[in-house]
């Protein structure tokens, strides 16, 4: 760390610039293939119904990506075992008691003040998100484990219209809340368990909207990451080109030399 706060700032910009270069490679090449690829595979995961079969299997519905013999645009339906990926469509029941107001579950950001640059200091300082009932086309599956992120949540709410920093005093202050709320719709992705009530999922996370909604999100993930990556890539090349002649000349002078005034090279006999 030493070595690297006595480099002179042409060298630091340099360096800069190389980490904004694999920083676009990451975006525009590796970023996009991630996105395509996980919308494909939403595309082709089995979407649970709910019904249950006789054997204790349950009844899902395979899309026209993922079925090789139904022609496109017809789907199959399959039984899944439990301990089986699916993801499940459908909305919030209204049999989910609310946590706070009308949120069913929710993340709550307490207002700090104001950053150096302008900006708002939003911590969050409590997280509600129980267990949740989701009515889907054949019945309902709850959602069995309560430590799953929210992504795209319904709804937004703000507890005061003018900010107040919260500064641990016995006046509170701005307070904001994101969440769920009733009949909204939902997706999840997850393996799938039998229950004592019905069909029950572990996930990592619920997303307020329809799967097509989600799969959009992948894909426009998949066409913006492309133009970030270009973006850094400018920067980063903008960067070494500005610095390189600086970074040359600094190693020049910063080499030992001989008497008549030729650069020693470290590998001569």
């Amino acid at each position: 760390m030493r070595r690297l706060r006595n480099l002179p700032q042409p060298m630091m910009r340099l360096l800069l610039g190389v980490c904004y270069l694999i920083a676009a490679v990451g975006f525009g090449i590796f970023g996009t293939q991630s996105a395509r690829a996980e919308a494909t595979r939403i595309e082709q995961l089995p979407h649970l119904d709910g019904a249950v079969g006789k054997d204790g299997s349950f009844i899902c519905t395979l899309t026209p990506v993922a079925s090789q013999s139904a022609a496109p645009g017809t789907p199959t339906v399959v039984q899944i075992v439990p301990g089986s990926v699916v993801l499940i469509e459908g909305q919030i029941s209204p049999l989910n008691p609310p946590s706070y107001r009308n949120f069913i579950s929710y993340v709550r950001e307490e207002y700090r003040g104001i950053n150096p640059d302008g900006s708002a200091i939003w911590n969050e300082d409590q997280r509600v998100t129980p267990g949740l009932l989701i009515d889907i086309a054949g019945g309902s599956v709850r959602i069995a484990n309560t430590d799953y992120r929210l992504d795209s949540p319904h709804q937004r709410w703000q507890d005061t219209n003018t900010l107040i920093a919260n500064t641990g005093g016995i006046v509170g202050g701005t307070r904001r809340y994101t969440g769920l709320t009733v009949f909204r719709p939902v997706t999840a992705i997850g393996v799938l368990e039998s229950g004592p009530d019905g069909p029950e999922l572990r996930t990592s996370f619920v997303f307020g909207g329809s799967r097509a909604e989600y799969i959009a999100t992948q894909l426009g993930a998949a066409a913006y990451l492309p133009w970030l990556g270009g973006f850094a890539a400018v920067i980063g090349l903008s960067m070494i080109a500005r610095n390189l002649q600086h970074v040359g000349l600094w190693v020049l002078r910063t080499s030992p030399r001989r008497a008549d005034g030729q650069v020693v090279s470290h590998h001569a006999a």
